[in-house]
């Protein structure tokens, strides 16, 4: 790009544009490159140039990255374009304005003066990561950064989704300058700031962010505030979760006739009730009616036509029935339709191209990321959930013993595996201890027929050949071989409660 001076041009007319001026281009613009949504730019004269220009018009300029602006000087792309794009902004179009980041090869990531190093999830608030590291896809890659960002009201403005920032329009102003990203909801308020400089560890300079309930903040000094705690110059290291607050949402179930007693719910998730499976087969609660209940039978979301959300009316992702009335409660990607990324448990990454479908384990919102732990109690709610009249018929829960006989179908079973093609292995096709029951249809075919009359203990390779609709691209119609490992076998039984 042209390098720009405060030399006047030929009619007097300087480079510094005032403010209002300047709030009222990037409003225009939808506070992005015209053309191509990128947060960083230019304020750009269209017609005339700077250099013929008497005022700056906001009417006649507009916003234009580096790389946009670069095609439209060296002709490449022309000014009937970029008045096109002028009236039909990509930010406002797709809703949305966006900056890719590329962070340090190094696991760190720093809240202010405070540094959290090779943890995987930084911050998590009532069930939800809010900010969590992933590996490289390649090695020498810098690893993937993930956040997600709310106003001091509790409305969701952006993301960083996997080293690209994205932050939605509406009433906040944002912009991008040297290395920092800056968002502000009023005049004088600082929301967000990021300082994302190239090869070294993203910051989150400041930050005043509600989700909640809980008032997050990164102040002037850099210290972090939550909850009543500051945290100025400290340093995490190696850990799973380095910050979690909060309890899972969650309320009484309540009938018309008022709360049920926990015995109660018990024997109805028993009779009525179906079972819901973690990607890797662990219960973690059940479906009863409208209502998801965990372990210590509480209300924590509501699905209705489809859709399941929170119980504070968070959107979470769709149940999906498998054999004998078991569900899986997925989202079909790795993030929102607002580009709000998801976090995704290791094993679920390591399975997604032995699964037989892509589906992403979301059950971690509402159970927990350890389903088998005991939640600690929080106060009741005073609100209620109407719950509907059963109309099912009565059905038994299923429970698994050990044996040591040959694997048959509805066995559950756990085991290792590496998937190789052509010798060598794939994305998505390695897991430890990972969970199936033979015969559900949840791997790839042709998976659990090699898995029948073998014991526990057993080591042995199987032959398998990708469907030609397979949905992994990179794997339709291939032959792999899988090495396996028999941990445990457990065999079907029936008992009335769990």
């Amino acid at each position: 790009m042209t390098v720009q001076t405060n030399s006047p041009n030929k009619h007097g007319l300087k480079r510094y544009i005032e403010e209002s001026i300047r709030k009222q281009i990037r409003e225009d613009a939808g506070y992005g490159c015209v053309v191509c949504g990128t947060l960083f730019c230019d304020y750009e004269h269209i017609e005339p140039e700077f250099h013929n220009a008497e005022q700056h018009d906001p009417t006649k300029m507009t916003l234009l990255c580096e790389s946009c602006h670069g095609k439209v000087t060296g002709k490449r792309k022309s000014k009937r374009r970029v008045w096109v794009a002028k009236a039909d902004p990509y930010c406002k179009k797709n809703n949305v304005i966006r900056e890719e980041v590329e962070p340090s090869a190094l696991p760190i990531v720093q809240f202010g003066t405070n540094h959290f190093n090779d943890i995987e999830i930084l911050l998590s608030l009532h069930g939800k990561p809010l900010a969590w590291l992933e590996p490289p896809t390649q090695k020498g890659e810098p690893f993937l950064v993930n956040a997600i960002f709310y106003d001091n009201k509790g409305k969701y403005v952006a993301s960083l989704n996997r080293n690209q920032f994205t932050s939605v329009l509406g009433t906040h102003d944002v912009w991008g300058k040297g290395t920092r990203i800056e968002i502000r909801p009023q005049k004088g308020v600082v929301g967000l700031t990021l300082n994302i400089e190239g090869d070294k560890p993203v910051i989150i300079e400041r930050i005043s962010m509600n989700y909640l309930g809980n008032q997050l903040k990164v102040n002037k000094k850099g210290e972090f505030k939550f909850g009543g705690i500051t945290f100025n110059q400290t340093q995490m290291i190696s850990s799973h979760t380095a910050i979690h607050m909060g309890d899972i949402p969650h309320i009484p179930l309540r009938d018309s006739l008022g709360q049920w007693k926990t015995l109660t719910i018990a024997y109805n998730t028993a009779k009525y009730g179906h079972q819901v499976y973690t990607i890797n087969g662990s219960k973690c609660g059940w479906v009863l009616g409208n209502c998801l209940i965990n372990k210590d039978y509480r209300v924590v979301a509501i699905h209705q036509n489809g859709v399941t959300s929170t119980i504070t009316g968070e959107f979470l992702g769709t149940l999906v029935e498998h054999q004998n009335g078991q569900f899986l409660l997925v989202h079909t990607s790795y993030e929102y339709d607002n580009y709000e990324p998801i976090w995704v448990s290791s094993l679920d990454k390591a399975t997604k191209n032995i699964r037989a479908d892509a589906f992403v384990d979301v059950t971690h919102r509402i159970f927990g990321m350890n389903t088998f732990r005991k939640k600690t109690d929080t106060p009741k709610s005073t609100e209620t959930v109407q719950f509907p009249k059963q109309h099912s018929i009565a059905s038994r829960t299923s429970s698994y013993h050990k044996t040591n006989d040959k694997i048959s179908i509805g066995d559950r079973i756990n085991i290792d595996f590496q998937g190789r093609i052509d010798d060598v292995a794939f994305d998505g096709g390695k897991a430890e201890n990972f969970t199936i029951i033979v015969g559900e249809g949840r791997i790839i075919p042709g998976f659990d027929d090699g898995l029948l009359g073998k014991k526990t203990g057993d080591k042995f390779d199987i032959e398998i050949a990708f469907p030609d609709d397979y949905h992994a691209n990179a794997l339709k119609g291939k032959i792999a071989i899988f090495s396996i490992l028999i941990n445990k076998t457990e065999r079907h039984a029936e008992s009335e409660l769990v």
